[in-house]
């Protein structure tokens, strides 16, 4: 089941003349949770149910992005992945450098650019994992918050200068910060009390990215069917016949926005 527990409040977020991002990212999570689904059912159907399953929205960043990138597109008017901008200030991101150059650039990459309504979208994704008991949000998972929060504001001040060039071509342009954040546990002993506190404990999972500095403005979460949450262990990108648990997934977003014309 999707949930969304906290909206976009701004209004030029939630501008419906120019495109309503509370709309924009709903719709695109039903696609990626619907396609999520649709693959965990079909590998129990024919891996049967001795097969620890291996869903992309929890896999690494570039299995998941096909997810996300499929999802866009079904919802948007049209939509271009890994657009090359050029943008004053560098993060140091090994993602955003040329093959055949250094890590320093002058130039990067937005991983989804988008038209919806009488918007242009940019988004930039990034996925942690946090262990759902403890709720201890890791250095790591603030570490790629503040990154990917960083790259949307640049990729919102290179929108803002393309529309001004050509406000046809890149109309009341809006950028999202966008986390996945899996919550996960190994599979112990007492495997099958698993399910017992899971109530609480995604509450107290939602209420510790609350906390993230700069704060999320949607949060938003979906929970594993329970006979769909014991899942595959990935290690090095690859699927193990080894089991952990995973009982729901966290997506937090941050806008970055100028003005509707």
């Amino acid at each position: 089941m999707l949930n969304i527990k906290k909206k976009f409040a701004g209004s030029v977020a939630k501008n419906p003349n120019a495109g309503d991002t509370n709309i924009f990212l709903g719709n695109i999570l039903i696609e990626v949770v619907a396609e999520n689904y649709k693959q965990l059912l079909h590998e129990r159907i024919f891996l049967g149910d001795d097969r620890p399953l291996d869903p992309p929205i929890r896999a690494n960043e570039r299995v998941m992005s096909g997810l996300f990138g499929n999802a866009i597109t079904a919802i948007s008017e049209r939509s271009r992945t890994e657009v090359r901008i050029d943008r004053e200030s560098y993060i140091q991101d090994p993602e955003d450098a040329d093959d055949e150059m250094s890590t320093i650039s002058t130039h990067g990459r937005i991983d989804y650019l988008a038209w919806y309504a009488r918007r242009t979208f940019a988004i930039e994704l990034k996925m942690s994992n946090m262990n759902c008991e403890s709720c201890n949000v890791s250095d790591r998972t603030k570490t790629k918050w503040k990154a990917v929060v960083k790259q949307a504001g640049n990729a919102q001040s290179w929108l803002r200068k393309s529309q001004g060039l050509d406000n046809e071509r890149y109309p009341n342009p809006l950028s999202l910060a966008l986390m996945v954040v899996v919550g996960r546990r190994a599979v112990g002993k007492k495997s099958d009390a698993l399910d017992e506190n899971m109530a609480s404990q995604k509450t107290n999972f939602l209420d510790a990215l609350q906390k993230l500095s700069p704060s999320p403005q949607f949060i938003a979460s979906y929970e594993f069917p329970k006979e769909l949450r014991r899942q595959a262990v990935r290690k090095k990108g690859s699927p193990k016949d080894e089991e952990i648990y995973i009982p729901f997934i966290a997506f937090i977003a941050r806008a970055a926005v100028n003005s509707v014309q």
